[in-house]
């Protein structure tokens, strides 16, 4: 699943990430606590949208070495965004339930979705329920939500690109066709530290309603 280059302006964050005082970095969001002592899990991921567009929280629990004899679950959240519609046929909001996570991309190895993502991208895999058109009509059996990311706009090595798609302004680019979208420096802050995670590999990914 992993292949990955590193931040180069992460890398003294990531040395770092083991011991329970470490910070993001300076320029992004995400706030970091400790969730639990002493506990080992695989990674844990939820998304929700809470009723908004582009003002959605994901939070990533993982267990972290602190280098002193055990392993503490440390809490990450940040902003995220997905799609603007219920029409989850197509292009609207993702669709709540568990997925599995694949490859991670960089832009620097194959783009996917024929090149149309911009930046890092984690492949989701479909959604696990039927779709359904608008709220409350009848499900669409034997159609899913195909082609499902959690991604961001940047240029191949993480940073702040000159043209839109690898150009992250602000409020607007939380906007997704359907994947999850986090700023930039927060979603290469939050792939650093998972390479950190006990049993990064077995992550749980979750969309909630």
């Amino acid at each position: 699943m992993w292949f990955k280059r590193t931040w180069v302006v992460l890398m003294a964050v990531v040395v770092a990430l083991p011991l329970l005082g470490s910070a993001a970095p300076a320029d992004a969001s995400v706030s970091q606590s400790l969730y639990r002592s002493n506990y080992k899990k695989g990674p844990t991921f939820y998304y929700q949208s809470r009723g908004t567009i582009t003002n959605g929280r994901a939070i990533l629990y993982m267990s972290i070495d602190d280098h002193q004899g055990q392993w503490n679950r440390i809490r990450y959240e940040t902003r995220a965004g997905s799609g603007s519609r219920y029409d989850t046929c197509t292009d609207g909001r993702i669709p709540p339930g568990v997925y599995s996570v694949g490859t991670v991309y960089s832009t620097s190895r194959n783009n996917p979705k024929n090149g149309e993502i911009k930046g890092d991208a984690w492949t989701l895999s479909n959604a696990p329920n039927p779709c359904y058109q608008v709220p409350g009509s009848p499900y669409r059996y034997n159609e899913y939500r195909t082609g499902l990311f959690v991604h961001t706009e940047s240029t191949k090595w993480g940073g702040q690109g000159s043209t839109e798609p690898r150009r992250w302004d602000g409020n607007s680019d939380y906007y997704s066709l359907g994947c999850i979208k986090i700023e930039r420096t927060d979603l290469g802050y939050l792939d650093a530290v998972w390479a950190y995670s006990w049993d990064r590999n077995n992550i749980y990914f979750k969309v909630l309603s």
